[in-house]
């Protein structure tokens, strides 16, 4: 296109400087000038646009999951084939902790899922069982289809540093869900636990767990409540054995206050179909994990079993035994941030 507009200039430029038509040569030469420009402008649009658009359809799936449309469940039925052979096979995925992070609540909204299978129990295999051997292991799996994801939940893996390394070596393609929590809301959630658990006996005040002899002069770093929140560490020993992609973080107060949103990602990481959506969620109104309910019950009541991690009433903390934990955490959630990439806004 461009070579024939400028043969075309010159050959009228030519003709025009043979007849001596001076005039005539300036005015012919200023069109064909801002035809050209034109066109110049023109083709750069036009082929910005066409960069553009093959740029964005040769982007990974996984780039464009917020581009996708959720189903909407309350009118689109999944019919599951009754005749589908199922078996016991190893879990594809494990949510691994960390424990009052939401690993029960995260576990209940995947079990509504018609291509998620859960283990029904913690099992502690690879923590506590693992002298029992792979068949027992086995043994106690659910049994599941091929298109079906098994999902097994034990919080206390990911603490433990010699677990990783067992699964990887018994099921090194599982994916890895860990969800985490402001430390210091955690730690204080795990000690109002640990209260109930008492139930109506004496127990000591969170004061005398956290600091060494209840003063405010030195923490207790190797209390768990305290120790269980240093996530930086307890992520290490998985890196080096399951890669960043078969890894899966959600936040707990994201899972409170936008479950729909965490479940959307979940669902793209696990491969599979969008099923749980916004139509899923009942707030309760306490600020604890919202529940599970049936999208076309009107009455949008509860279902079974999602309300079974009941919030528990945490102790008011003394503003100067805060000060203290910020000042123990802010390192590790740094660096937790500088591994995961991901900015917590916790302190």
């Amino acid at each position: 296109m461009f070579r024939i507009i400028v043969i075309l200039i010159v050959r009228g430029i030519n003709n025009v400087w043979k007849r001596g038509k001076y005039a005539e040569l300036n005015r012919n030469c200023l069109c064909y000038g801002l035809i050209l420009l034109a066109l110049i402008y023109y083709n750069c649009v036009i082929r910005s646009a066409i960069n553009s658009a093959r740029r964005v359809l040769s982007e990974p799936v996984a780039e464009l999951e917020d581009l996708r449309f959720e189903p909407d469940t309350s009118v689109v039925e999944y019919f599951l084939d009754p005749d589908e052979p199922t078996k016991s096979r190893l879990p594809d995925a494990y949510i691994i902790g960390v424990r009052k992070c939401g690993t029960l609540a995260v576990a209940d909204f995947l079990g509504v899922h018609p291509d998620v299978v859960l283990v029904d129990k913690e099992l502690h295999y690879f923590d506590n069982f693992f002298s029992n051997g792979i068949d027992w292991y086995k043994s106690n799996m659910p049994a599941a289809a091929d298109y079906q994801v098994v999902v097994e939940r034990c919080p206390s893996y990911f603490t433990n540093a010699a677990v990783p390394e067992k699964i990887f070596k018994t099921n090194p393609d599982a994916k890895i869900i860990l969800g985490v929590r402001d430390p210091i809301r955690r730690s204080i959630s795990e000690y109002a636990q640990m209260e109930k658990e008492a139930n109506g006996k004496f127990f000591k005040p969170y004061r005398e767990f956290a600091f060494i002899q209840g003063n405010m002069g030195r923490l207790n770093e190797n209390w768990t409540a305290l120790q269980d929140g240093l996530y930086a560490k307890h992520l290490q020993p998985w890196l080096r054995y399951f890669p960043r992609r078969q890894l899966f973080i959600f936040k707990a107060e994201d899972l409170v206050v936008e479950p729909a949103k965490v479940l959307k990602r979940l669902q793209v990481f696990l491969q599979i179909r969008f099923y749980v959506s916004a139509a899923h969620f009942k707030a309760n109104g306490t600020g604890a994990f919202p529940c599970i309910v049936d999208p076309t019950d009107t009455e949008r009541e509860c279902l079974n079993g999602t309300l079974r991690a009941i919030s528990v009433q945490h102790p008011r903390i003394e503003w100067g035994i805060i000060h203290n934990l910020k000042i123990f955490f802010r390192q590790p959630v740094n660096d937790f941030h500088n591994i995961t990439g991901i900015r917590f806004g916790w302190i």
